[in-house]
């Protein structure tokens, strides 16, 4: 897990998330793999939502932006990146950035996995925290 070393404004300073100097790939960048690996698919869009919802449930935040262009893959895992356009639940349009984040990201794991994708029970417990 990347660690933060400090924050100013809407940046956050955190561990690099790759090897050797290159950056991780974003899920954009393996959706061919995925659709090799469907266990994997399955896997890291079930780790995508427990993230989700530890953002929203936990961190009080809405990505506000979420994306297969803002999820990397690294080491059998995935990391949210690039929160800095993240609102707090509070916000006025909280609830709507909530339903386009899962959104984006229902429509990128459908792309692979089919129309199989997020059970009623993730929607009413994410939705309880807003």
């Amino acid at each position: 897990m990347p660690r933060p070393y400090g924050f100013k404004g809407n940046v956050i300073v955190m561990d690099f998330i790759g090897e050797n100097g290159r950056r991780a790939p974003l899920l954009k960048e393996i959706t061919m793999y995925l659709k090799e690996n469907l266990d994997l698919a399955r896997e890291l869009y079930r780790q995508t939502l427990d993230n989700l919802e530890l953002i929203v449930c936990k961190a009080g935040l809405v990505h506000a932006d979420l994306s297969e262009f803002n999820i990397m893959y690294y080491s059998g895992q995935v990391y949210i990146i690039d929160v800095s356009q993240a609102v707090t639940l509070d916000h006025p349009l909280a609830r709507e950035f909530l339903e386009r984040d899962i959104m984006n990201i229902n429509d990128f794991f459908t792309g692979i996995l089919g129309p199989e994708l997020l059970d009623n029970e993730f929607i009413s417990r994410i939705s309880s925290c807003i």
